[in-house]
């Protein structure tokens, strides 16, 4: 896989998190957090892209109703 790999990127468990509820909001696809780990990349250095051509290969939707709170935040009065 290193010879082929060009490179790879870390976020963080707050990115994916963050990523995974953009989909749901805005794309109406139901993805689980490792699912939307590309778009968590992007989201989290856009400048890295700037100016690119980006496809982004959302998948996994094994996420269960129990998981989605855990996507958004309480908000405390």
């Amino acid at each position: 896989m290193r010879e082929l790999l060009d490179d790879f990127v870390l976020v963080s468990d707050e990115a994916l998190k963050a990523a995974t509820r953009l989909m749901i909001e805005k794309t109406r696809n139901l993805v689980e957090p490792a699912g939307a780990a590309a778009l968590a990349a992007v989201l989290d250095a856009p400048e890295r892209y700037a100016g690119r051509e980006v496809a982004i290969v959302c998948s996994g939707g094994t996420i269960s109703p129990a998981q989605l709170p855990e996507l958004w935040p309480r908000e405390t009065p």
